[in-house]
């Protein structure tokens, strides 16, 4: 290449790392190697792992799992992040268990409820999307707004039942050939949500947006409403999530999304998963492997009967171990290293 004068010009090239060939392959397929693997081992070492009833236990505790994974999955591709999600997981089904017990209708309850989820969403979309305040201090605090005021509000009891809709409970106790419904739930929305990130404008915009914003902006693309509306879905996807949990336990307990574990476990999988922190980066295949992963290695920690300590620092250390990876692997350029975008 020569300049106006024509003076040689050098051209600088990315340097070459040892890693490039496993940028290739697909971290979705990786992980469900791991994963088998990894459930081999458990049949073999703890007794009960492979009985068919601990199997199915595995699949309806990890589809709940999934489902709010696909939720943070969505908004971190769009370069965000929703703290939110377990608080709009645990409480959103318990305020439609509270107005389904006073005596409304069943369909009257899921409908308030789904609106509550709703609106959670639409505080998180307009702030970050519109006002523009980083996404994990909007959704940090939006969750702490949601969790005190449901139960000073409405939510009065730590724990209750839905025994006004128990058409829930029938569903997601259900199976359908050996598979547990919220199984078959979990599969139906990964192929959705995979159809809608990779085939739909809105899809294309998320990925576009969390990959390169300025150039997205620039392009003329609708990033703000491509923003506003991850978060929509992300609260309605939590909203499902927690009846399926609401359903397969036969009642709620607002002091487990209070306490917030459950988050650890949706960001182990989104980062295992391989969706990128910085946005851009991350297919659905890989929120299924990392969900089962996580759901294996939970139901193997409780077989060996570790502690909630025990196995939260466990959780942790495997989201270090992905994040490093993901670092190695996918080093920051100028646009993934600018700060503030969480």
């Amino acid at each position: 290449m020569a300049n106006s004068v024509g003076e040689a010009t050098t051209v600088v090239r990315p340097a070459k790392s040892r890693w490039n060939f496993l940028r290739v392959l697909d971290q979705g397929y990786l992980v469900a190697i791991v994963t088998v693997a990894l459930a081999l081992v458990f049949a073999i070492s703890l007794n009960g792992f492979a009985t068919f009833s601990n199997i199915q236990n595995i699949g309806r505790e990890s589809a709940v799992l999934g489902i709010l994974s696909l939720c943070m999955a969505v908004v971190v591709i769009g370069r965000g992040i929703d703290l939110s999600v377990v608080a709009t997981w645990g409480f959103t089904p318990a305020i439609s268990a509270t107005y389904i017990n006073a005596g409304h209708s069943a369909t009257s309850g899921l409908l308030v409820g789904l609106g509550v989820a709703i609106a959670f969403g639409l505080i998180n979309g307009v702030l970050v999307a519109y006002v523009e305040i980083p996404p994990l201090f909007v959704t940090l605090a939006t969750s702490l707004l949601f969790v005190g005021g449901s139960q000073l509000l409405y939510v009065k009891n730590r724990m209750g039942n839905l025994e006004g809709a128990q058409f829930v409970v029938d569903i997601s106790r259900s199976q359908f050939f050996g598979v547990p419904t919220p199984v078959i739930i979990l599969s139906c929305l990964a192929i959705l949500i995979h159809t809608f990130m990779n085939h739909t404008g809105v899809g294309l915009t998320i990925y576009a947006s969390g990959d390169k914003p300025a150039a997205a902006v620039l392009t003329g693309l609708p990033v703000r409403a491509a923003t506003f509306f991850t978060y929509i879905v992300s609260a309605t996807l939590a909203y499902l999530a927690g009846l399926i949990s609401i359903g397969v336990a036969g009642l709620y307990d607002i002091t487990i999304a209070s306490a917030g574990t459950k988050l650890y476990d949706v960001f182990a999988v989104v980062v295992v998963g391989g969706v990128s922190l910085a946005g851009g980066r991350g297919k659905i295949n890989g929120i299924i492997a990392g969900t089962v992963f996580i759901g294996v290695i939970v139901n193997g920690l409780v077989l060996m009967r570790l502690s909630n300590i025990e196995q939260n620092g466990l959780k942790a250390l495997i989201i270090l171990i992905a994040l490093v990876i993901e670092s190695v692997l996918h080093p920051p350029d100028e646009e993934t290293a600018r700060p503030g975008e969480l």
